[in-house]
């Protein structure tokens, strides 16, 4: 069975989402084993550390 990860940077509803959403339910509609992520904490921690450098804020 083939497996598939959808990795989205967010969980509002834009175009880029529902778009990603609209192909994992076409896909899982043929019976492919699909997961969606969203690494919230590694963003968090992402942001943290360009606060730490400067770069963000």
């Amino acid at each position: 069975m083939n497996k598939f990860i959808f990795v989205i940077t967010g969980l509002g509803m834009g175009g880029a989402e529902n778009q990603v959403v609209s192909l994992a339910d076409k896909l899982a509609d043929k019976g492919l084993d699909l997961t969606i992520v969203y690494p919230y904490l590694f963003l968090i921690y992402s942001v943290f550390v360009l606060m730490l450098v400067g770069l963000f804020f």
